[in-house]
């Protein structure tokens, strides 16, 4: 898969989920700002 299939699928699955980036960040372990800026920078 390439890096904007993963992120599309990603924001898929969060908006399908009806999940917030803070939660994304949790259950990657990472911050709500590393995650955020994974999935908003191409």
């Amino acid at each position: 898969m390439t890096r904007n299939e993963v992120t599309e699928l990603i924001i898929t699955q969060k908006l399908s989920k009806k999940l917030t980036l803070p939660e994304l960040a949790k259950g990657s372990g990472m911050s709500k700002e590393w995650t955020t800026a994974v999935l908003t920078n191409g």
